[in-house]
């Protein structure tokens, strides 16, 4: 898996940094829908920014158009997880 050049990991919002794609999932899995929402908003997508600059940008046009947690998740992984998220946060 590409990791991003040294220096240039992705930093959360809880100050968590994550190197590669996979890391970046998973991570974001464990995001509150207001922590998520810090990253990417009708104002920003930090994730494809991210994606794009440091990883590649071709796998980056896959979260142009995402606007929420679930599908930027699914369209890096190819797996369904609301599910999953709903039992972490409990809503």
């Amino acid at each position: 898996m590409k990791s991003a050049p040294s220096g240039q990991e992705f930093v959360f919002c809880d100050g968590t940094t994550v190197e590669n794609i996979g890391k970046l999932v998973e991570h974001i899995k464990k995001l509150s829908p207001e922590q998520f929402s810090q990253h990417l908003n009708a104002e920003k997508n930090d994730f494809y920014n991210w994606i794009r600059d440091c990883i590649d940008s071709e796998v980056a046009e896959d979260l142009r158009w995402v606007k929420t947690q679930r599908d930027t998740v699914e369209k890096l992984t190819g797996h369904h997880w609301l599910h999953e998220h709903k039992k972490i946060h409990k809503y």
